[in-house]
């Protein structure tokens, strides 16, 4: 998920807010909701599904 914070931080500080941000592709991880001042992020899918809630936060098992 490292990568794909700093795309999201490049992001909010360009646009003060993470609405409207996506994610390369390529990186394997899924932006699943993004609003003014947070967001989720996923990779696998069911029960090997792994996500992090904001920017630096732990990764956890299971979806957003």
């Amino acid at each position: 998920f490292q990568a794909a914070d700093q795309e999201l931080q490049a992001y909010y500080a360009a646009n003060g807010t993470y609405v409207g941000a996506t994610l390369a592709p390529e990186s394997g991880v899924t932006l699943v909701r993004a609003d003014v001042g947070s967001f989720c992020l996923q990779s696998g899918s069911d029960t090997l599904a792994e996500h992090q809630d904001g920017l630096h936060g732990p990764t956890l098992t299971g979806p957003c």
